[in-house]
């Protein structure tokens, strides 16, 4: 097979829409309108640390069938990249740091991340990366939208919903809520007592507490009191523990299950699908991924690099399938 030649690669593409407190342009209005008063890249670089190293930014945006598509990159400025060099005959490969050359008399910068997304009206389909997802652009766009353009004032808001499928809703209405579980990994962090300039530090005297958001659980639910008296002498990154929430629903009616569902699909949507699930009145349950649409696509790629115009295609293609199988509209449900 030549280098050059095209093959086919599985994606993950993820539908939210938007929502807005006090405003009633479209996430597409807005976003065009900010885009075309900030036409250089420098103007619509958001620095994410204090000595403007980390950027994030919309580099490149094109109208595709009605759709505002383009991608979003995050890099660090002077960061360099490990590489293995596979000599023969050694008993390890060596690691070298490579940075970026120079090019044309203008610095380059190695991609942390690539995120590219589609918006038509207040609908959204995202092409993730690990590190940047809803959570980084949602934050972004009310950086770029807000306190950079100012198109939404202090009394805005944006959120990215997510929107459970249509068989879901149906689903609830049969069913009610009984319960909400929110499991996470129990994460820890080590520190160390405080200890005078040059004073070597005991291994005993370094405890491990409780972090992230099942840290924050447990600091809730336990009391501060009992969070800080925690004394842990090992991690227990690696013991698999879990910290379990399960808040129960009391309501006894059906009425209001389709807000129950939006609530939660909001309230949850930057959580891993894996550690939320409903518990329904006669045994049933919903996972999380059933609280997001989502779809596999095949997109065209050139050694690795996916083609631009094929993910806005995908998009498209999906975004439309959805409104022709009804699982989107633009409306909100009636409560």
């Amino acid at each position: 097979m030549s280098s050059m030649a095209t093959v086919k690669t599985s994606k993950a593409l993820h539908y939210k829409r938007a929502q807005f407190t006090n405003n009633e342009a479209t996430l597409q209005q807005l976003l065009e309108q900010a885009l075309s008063s900030s036409p250089k890249a420098t103007d619509r670089q958001e620095s994410l640390d204090n000595i403007d190293s980390v950027i994030r930014l919309i580099n490149h945006w094109k109208e595709y069938c009605g759709m505002l598509c383009g991608q979003a990159l995050v890099f660090t400025k002077g960061k360099g990249q490990q590489l293995v060099t596979l000599e023969d005959g050694v008993e390890e490969y060596p690691l070298n740091t490579m940075t970026a050359p120079v090019k044309g008399g203008n610095k380059q910068e190695f991609l942390e991340s690539i995120f590219y997304f589609g918006i038509m009206e207040n609908h959204l389909i995202l092409l993730q990366s690990s590190s940047f997802g809803s959570r980084q652009f949602e934050s972004h766009l009310g950086w770029f939208l807000g306190s950079k353009t100012g198109l939404l004032d202090a009394n805005s808001a944006l959120i990215l919903m997510d929107k459970p499928a249509e068989a879901i809703y149906d689903k609830i209405k049969k069913s009610p809520a009984k319960a909400i579980n929110i499991g996470t990994p129990l994460t820890t962090q080590a520190e160390a007592s405080e200890v005078e300039p040059n004073e070597t530090v005991d291994v005993k005297s370094i405890r491990y507490r409780p972090t992230g958001r099942a840290g924050n659980i447990l600091q809730q639910v336990m009391g501060a009191d009992w969070f800080n008296k925690l004394n842990l002498d090992e991690a227990l990154d690696e013991a698999n523990l879990k910290v379990n929430l399960q808040i129960t629903y009391m309501r006894k009616t059906t009425d209001a299950g389709q807000a129950v569902l939006d609530n939660i699909a909001a309230a949850m949507r930057h959580m891993d699908e894996d550690d939320m699930s409903i518990d329904l009145k006669g045994g049933g349950k919903i996972k999380g991924k059933e609280l997001r649409l989502s779809a596999q696509a095949k997109i065209d790629s050139i050694n690795g690099v996916l083609i631009e115009n094929d993910i806005y295609h995908a998009m498209h293609t999906w975004l439309v399938s959805l409104t022709s199988q009804q699982e989107i509209d633009g409306s909100q449900h009636d409560e």
